[in-house]
């Protein structure tokens, strides 16, 4: 029987939208910024902001490049291993 994550299986969450949703969170959390704050940035909601730092829902290239102004970071942090 296959493991669930907010209506997904395991399988269909992507690896690298992991990687990615986990440095944004890390980057939020070291600025001490709140999730409606980089939601307001981005023009979306605190709920989908959770969603892309757990790595459900990817982020568009247009988004990551926000969140990168938002967070006075580069893109390529975003794909830091970690």
């Amino acid at each position: 029987m296959p493991a669930w994550i907010a209506g997904r299986t395991v399988a269909e969450i992507d690896p690298l939208n992991v990687i990615i949703g986990a440095n944004m969170r890390r980057l939020r959390l070291a600025r001490g910024m709140t999730l409606e704050e980089i939601g307001s940035a981005l023009g979306k909601t605190y709920q989908q902001v959770q969603k892309y730092e757990r790595g459900i829902s990817g982020v568009s290239a247009a988004d990551l490049a926000r969140c990168a102004v938002a967070l006075t970071c580069t893109i390529n942090e975003f794909f830091e291993m970690l």
